[in-house]
């Protein structure tokens, strides 16, 4: 597996957030075509916007987002490359969730997972109560957003029923409920806890943040797009702001799934250890494999036609 970690500006608007997006498949598929497996990560809310104002404006028009979804399908499809982004998703119920959406190779749909830990810029969405695994290039995954990685809970259990790549989209905007910084100094805890959850499970974490916005400070976040080892060193990384003039900036990695031993979490199903049973339990109820009957398949006519609309707005494909 081959992971590329977006670190581009998302905006307010649906259509041009899945132009980028799109771009961005287009460039990998071209420039790395010489590899068979590969899968994009994109920011948390990176096709809706992350501000309520832009969320409540995607979701206005019913058909708009899963329209997306499918282009972004038909996308994967063509382009032979999974993906991973982030949306305000509303559901059947009607609660809306800050979710990731993970798409295969083949264009189908493999998860949604909804973010655990909300935190005040999340007032548009209710908490997920389940983590969900699934698979890529037969690869056990999972997916934590933003403030879920505060949280080792959450990688750790997922980690336990087969995980080996944790991927890790962020709008990151809060530390100590204070502004992000922006000083490469200030930075360190962020980048420190994505290493802390590679190495204390021995697995891989693909992180995709928000770029920073050096004009508009509110609408962008700091970056560092990164993607670290089961080892916790940093094996690539972004900057804080989108390279200039480059729109489709990410950073890449050989993911060597063998690496991926998952030793250290596997400590807490020792025999010895006082809280294997706590581990257990936990694994059980708030663990699951994304059901296979929520699965979206690329198939229908409609969706070849929602993409052939797309793609007239964009002219490169």
């Amino acid at each position: 597996m081959h992971a590329f970690a977006a670190n581009i500006p998302v905006l307010g608007n649906v259509h041009e957030n899945l132009r980028n997006i799109l771009k961005v498949l287009e460039r990998i598929s071209v420039e790395h075509a010489d590899i068979q497996q590969r899968v994009a990560v994109f920011a948390e809310c990176s096709l809706t916007g992350y501000a309520v104002k832009d969320v409540e404006r995607a979701l206005k028009d019913e058909h708009l987002i899963p329209c997306a979804i499918n282009v972004v399908q038909c996308a994967c499809k063509k382009f032979r490359s999974a993906c991973i982004f982030g949306l305000a998703y509303r559901e059947n119920s009607g609660d809306v969730k800050n979710s990731a959406i993970a798409v295969n190779e083949e264009g189908n749909l493999v998860a949604n997972q909804a973010k655990i830990q909300l935190v005040p810029t999340d007032a548009f969405a209710t908490p997920g109560r389940e983590l969900y695994t699934f698979e890529l290039f037969k690869t056990c995954c999972s997916i934590i957003i933003c403030h879920d990685s505060r949280h080792p809970e959450l990688v750790r259990l997922p980690v336990l029923r087969g995980a080996r790549v944790i991927f890790y989209l962020s709008w990151e905007t809060f530390h100590d409920d204070g502004p992000v910084p922006r000083e490469e100094k200030q930075l360190g805890s962020y980048r420190a806890q994505v290493q802390a959850r590679a190495v204390e499970n021995r697995v891989w974490v693909v992180h995709s943040n928000c770029a920073g916005n050096p004009t508009d400070l509110e609408n962008g976040s700091h970056g560092m797009s990164k993607i670290v080892g089961p080892d916790g060193v940093v094996r690539c990384e972004s900057g804080i702001n989108m390279r200039e003039g480059c729109d489709t900036d990410f950073v890449h990695c050989h993911i060597d799934l063998e690496q991926a031993t998952a030793l250290y979490a596997k400590e807490s199903l020792n025999e010895s250890f006082f809280m294997k049973e706590w581990w257990e339990e936990g694994m059980k109820k708030l663990v699951s494999v994304y059901p296979e009957e929520s699965f979206l398949k690329v198939e229908s006519k409609d969706m070849r036609r929602l993409f052939v609309s797309e793609m007239k707005r964009y002219s490169s494909i």
